[in-house]
């Protein structure tokens, strides 16, 4: 298990500060790819990883939090939070935008600007009112689609006999029905982005880790995707440990 003494803190004068792991990573002998993991002031981890042979440039982000952390009056709320997330940004707020601009420029010297708008994504989601509605009806549509299955039935099957009471239980794809009440703005009529609050409890920069691979050297990357993960808000550092099932 790594110890404080195993990171170096780095302050450099044209990013934020952040940390790198000093011990060797195990790897596989059959793989030739450089690796590089940090750890921002945020609590985030991001994995750098250099493959000289690539083609193209990917980056991926991962979240430990999920439906097992629903409010109880709204189950499927991360779920819904996963359609909306990519609608837009604050700063580019029009609709697949970010699709578009990945179908148009499929190639490593774009992953500067794709990076930018990924990383928005995580720290000023637009949650636009005008997407709300739209996307229930597909994360409903999604639910209802799976009535036929066996694997989804099964599934639903194995969180019935559950321990009574555990998070496991709950429902964790969500549908119109079950959302509409925590999401109805009563004001206005319309549903509105109100439900995030527990978006932006589970979307802490300490629960998140991002890897990113492209072909240049390590030590040429690592200040945009500093820049950018920084801006990730810390939020709340642990979540609740869940029971045992």
């Amino acid at each position: 298990m790594a110890t404080i003494s195993d990171w170096e803190r780095v302050t450099p004068a044209s990013a934020p500060p952040f940390s790198v792991f000093t011990r060797s990573l195990q790897k596989s002998e059959q793989d030739d790819r450089e690796y590089r993991l940090i750890r921002l002031e945020n609590g985030l981890e991001a994995m750098f990883v250099h493959e000289s042979k690539a083609d193209k440039a990917a980056a991926s982000l991962d979240v430990a939090g999920g439906h097992l952390y629903d409010p109880d009056d709204m189950p499927g709320l991360p779920h819904f939070c996963e359609y909306l997330l990519f609608m837009g940004t604050e700063e580019i707020p029009r609709e697949n935008e970010y699709s578009e601009f990945l179908a148009k420029n499929n190639a490593t010297p774009a992953l500067s600007q794709a990076l930018t708008r990924f990383a928005g994504f995580f720290h000023s989601p637009l949650f636009a009112p005008s997407c709300t509605s739209r996307e229930l009806n597909v994360v409903d549509s999604e639910h209802k689609k799976n009535h036929q299955s066996d694997m989804w039935r099964i599934f639903q099957i194995g969180k019935h006999l559950s321990i009574p009471g555990h998070p496991w239980l709950k429902f964790g794809r969500g549908t119109r029905l079950k959302a509409k009440g925590r999401l109805e703005n009563t004001q206005n009529g319309h549903l509105a982005p109100s439900p995030i609050p527990i978006y932006y409890e589970l979307d802490s920069a300490s629960r998140i880790v991002a890897d990113l691979l492209e072909r240049s050297e390590l030590i040429d990357r690592w200040k945009l995707p500093v820049s950018l993960f920084a801006l990730i808000s810390g939020g709340t550092e642990f979540l609740n440990e869940l029971p045992p099932l």
